[in-house]
């Protein structure tokens, strides 16, 4: 199978909203009965849409929809991380001052 092109920031966002509209079963965490089906059928509703926005390009599955989904909860978390828990770095140079 041939790989597709990642998501351009445009359909990034696109993606994002239709995820936010569906945020409280989509980013449910129980265990609830019925959520694993109800879940699926928003991210089998989330592809139709998204792809309806771009018919001229190749469809994305779900599958890859939600693996970019995934992708950018992950760089906003290493991101924020790394927001909240600057790396301190030594630096070895020294601090006289310039000879005139």
């Amino acid at each position: 199978m041939e790989r597709t092109a990642p998501l351009s920031q445009t359909q990034r966002m696109a993606l994002l909203n239709l995820i936010k509209e569906r945020d409280s079963i989509v980013n449910d965490k129980s265990t609830a009965p019925g959520i694993i089906e109800a879940k699926k059928r928003m991210w089998e509703e989330i592809n139709l849409k998204f792809n309806s926005l771009y018919p001229d390009q190749q469809p994305r599955s779900t599958k890859q929809l939600k693996r970019s989904y995934d992708h950018v909860k992950r760089k906003v978390k290493d991101e924020d991380r790394e927001f909240t828990h600057p790396k301190i770095t030594c630096s070895h140079h020294s601090h006289t001052t310039p000879s005139t």
